[in-house]
């Protein structure tokens, strides 16, 4: 069996965005986030407090992790992804929020082979609020064998498949 954690890395990320000392969440994301364009910087002020964040440097470090280790911020960190170009101060503090569930869960691991107990999960994408998303989200079903899937649906597909 093989044990993969990252706990020097994301103790390494706390340092470099200054959260070594932030208290800590229980999810990625807060219940009913919803992040949206509306959200991003329009006005000289709200382009001037944007200027100069990492936001694009955070999400690369959290992408690397959700790739390598933690599946569980996967959704999170693309949905923030989309934003990369016009972050806005809510999208920051979302990725913080990221960071800061991190650090309460940076001792957990992701076990590969070995003797698994039979898990499954799933997530129903009917629940979904984005207001400006040209697609429906899709998730997928984790099962025994590890697999992990999140695609955009066109609409027209997404229509077909909820008649």
């Amino acid at each position: 069996m093989v044990d993969t954690r990252q706990q020097s890395y994301i103790e390494n990320l706390l340092v470099r965005f200054g959260l070594q000392d932030a208290q800590t969440v229980t999810t990625p994301l807060a219940p009913g986030t919803i992040l949206t364009k509306d959200q991003c910087p329009s006005t000289p002020d709200e382009i001037n407090d944007m200027a100069g964040n990492r936001y694009r440097e955070l999400i690369g470090s959290l992408h690397y992790a959700s790739l390598a280790t933690r599946p569980d911020i996967t959704y999170a960190v693309n949905k923030l992804s989309q934003f990369l170009a016009n972050p806005g101060r809510a999208h920051l503090d979302a990725a913080l929020r990221v960071l800061r569930y991190l650090k309460g869960t940076a001792q957990l691991s992701l076990h590969l082979g070995g003797g698994i107990p039979d898990v499954a999960g799933f997530a129903d994408s009917r629940l979904t609020r984005e207001t400006d998303c040209s697609s429906d989200p899709t998730s997928g079903v984790a099962t025994r064998n590890l697999m992990w899937n999140q695609i955009q649906q066109s609409p027209s597909l997404a229509a077909l498949l909820r008649h």
